[in-house]
């Protein structure tokens, strides 16, 4: 491998990992009148490894759906559909 694909390893590990371990818990108001604060786990999986392994396994881009609401198909929503 050359340095830069070995960078870009690292740097899709780091991604993968960071969202895996602090992105992984969604908040947002709830209840009655939207007075509670509530949790969504965002992530079923615990571990970077099979996240990235189910993101390989993705066959287009347009096979992804918009997991996060935000009208738009990005990386985000590529993890969050690794995740499950």
């Amino acid at each position: 491998m050359s340095p830069s694909d070995t960078l870009l390893a690292g740097y899709c590990r780091g991604m993968v990992e960071s969202f895996v371990r602090y992105s992984t818990t969604k908040f947002y108001r709830c209840g009655y009148s939207n007075q509670r604060i509530c949790e969504e786990k965002r992530c079923s999986k615990t571990d970077w490894y099979s996240v990235a392994k189910e993101i390989s396994s993705i066959a287009s881009l347009k096979s992804v759906e918009d997991l996060n609401g935000d009208n738009r198909t990005d990386v985000e929503d590529i993890l969050i559909q690794g995740c499950n």
